[in-house]
């Protein structure tokens, strides 16, 4: 990704964060470049033109498409859900990185129910999405790491491939 390409994420990424962070029913207008603005509207039906539900949430620009990676909810499907706009404005859910999130997270972190903010990256050929797992009010805590080489979900090489846990903590450590 270019540094004209990451500013781009960043302009657009920074008032969102502000915005999402548990506004319900709000509308605000964020800089996307020179002369566009992105208006962000709750809906009552989450998943299409919409950002209601987001939380945590980590852009990239690649091909003349934006993509999102957000916290689990309710709202989307699968774990680690995608959300993908042409021109940063009307959004659609475009896949998830895990349809369920990975049973071996429950088995190191029994009582874990989400996936939460997801960050992604480029580098050596792959796109890296680096994601939490944690207990509420603990300090038992995992960072875990999914790759694909594509984000075009059309793709036949399309596939995210979950490298498992990157770093953890525990309680006393």
């Amino acid at each position: 990704m270019s540094f004209v390409e990451r500013a781009s994420a960043l302009r657009l990424l920074f008032p969102l964060c502000g915005l999402l962070a548990g506004c319900g029913g709000v509308k605000a207008a964020a800089r996307l470049g020179a002369n566009a603005a992105v208006e962000l509207t709750a809906s009552a039906q989450a998943g299409e033109g919409t950002l209601e539900p987001v939380r945590d949430p980590s852009v990239i620009h690649v091909n003349g498409t934006w993509y999102l990676f957000i916290t689990d909810n309710q709202a989307w499907t699968g774990s680690v859900p995608i959300l993908c706009s042409p021109e940063g404005v009307k959004w659609k859910q475009c896949g998830s990185v895990f349809a369920e999130m990975p049973s071996w997270i429950a088995a190191k972190l029994p009582g874990v129910v989400n996936l939460w903010a997801p960050d992604i990256s480029y580098f050596n050929g792959e796109y890296h999405v680096y994601y939490t797992a944690s207990l509420a009010n603990t300090e038992n805590t995992l960072i875990g790491l999914a790759t694909n080489t594509t984000l075009d979900p059309q793709d036949s090489k399309y596939k995210w491939v979950d490298r498992g846990v990157v770093l953890e903590s525990h309680d006393g450590d």
